[in-house]
């Protein structure tokens, strides 16, 4: 669900915890292309998309995927070795460039694509990486996976405090206007001390495990942003978005009053 208004060009947006997108509706596919360079060091997962032109009586399906956002993951692992980890995100930028060069060639420059932060303490794609690689286009947005951040900082990265400083990071990097529309993931996810991301979990069983929404849906409602929050409860993800929803609003109503 989006949080604040619905903007121009978004698709509809469904109140009662049901996807507004649901496989066989469009006639889309996706397909996972692995880009390799360098001996595997990286590996970007891209979403192609195929349009049947011939199908009548739908919204463009690029314009919906541009509300959207189309996440990119770097399964990339880099260990504590800063070279490595240098010479994965070098790698990274470019392939990104060349992503973005072929949705230009193939009209879809206005799509927005989002990088995701990862949940592996050894992974590629921390909060800092991951703005780096939005600095390449303004078309990039940062896809803000909490429940990962929260799990590769082995718990740290939760909180009032921290929902600040990471919202406060992403506005010092990108600019306000870019930040207050951030694509993001949000879940509970069991962590172990040595590998980071074990398990997505859920609102009703956490295991007390975290993050904890409340934080961060008061921070955001208190800056007036609109970014995309998608649910990624383990099984149910309907119920806690419903309930996602329900707490953000609830600080909106305080805010305008």
């Amino acid at each position: 669900w989006h949080a604040g208004p619905v903007l121009p060009g978004q698709p509809p947006v469904r109140t009662d915890g049901k996807a507004s997108l649901q496989r066989g509706a469009f006639p889309w596919r996706s397909n996972i292309i692995p880009l390799r360079r360098r001996d595997e060091v990286t590996a970007v997962k891209w979403l192609e998309v195929h349009i049947d032109t011939n199908h009548t009586g739908l919204e463009p399906v690029e314009t919906m995927l541009s509300a959207l956002g189309i996440d990119v993951h770097w399964h990339t692992v880099v260990g504590d070795n800063p070279q490595r980890l240098q010479e994965a995100l070098d790698i990274a930028k470019e392939t990104l460039k060349q992503v973005l060069e072929a949705c230009d060639r193939q009209g879809y420059g206005n799509i927005t694509l989002c990088p995701e932060t990862m949940g592996k303490i050894n992974q590629l794609g921390d909060l800092d990486e991951v703005l780096t690689l939005c600095t390449l286009d303004e078309r990039l947005i940062p896809c803000i996976d909490f429940g990962h951040l929260y799990a590769r900082s082995l718990g740290e990265l939760e909180g009032e405090q921290a929902c600040r400083e990471m919202l406060d990071k992403v506005e010092r990097v990108l600019g306000e206007e870019r930040a207050s529309r951030f694509h993001s993931h949000f879940s509970r996810i069991e962590f172990t001390p040595n590998g980071g991301e074990k398990r997505h979990r859920t609102f009703a069983d956490h295991g007390g495990f975290g993050p904890d929404w409340t934080p961060l849906a008061r921070e955001v409602a208190r800056r007036g942003w609109s970014p995309t929050f998608i649910c990624e409860s383990a099984g149910t993800q309907a119920e806690d978005a419903v309930e996602m929803k329900r707490i953000y609003q609830g600080f909106c109503s305080s805010e305008e009053a």
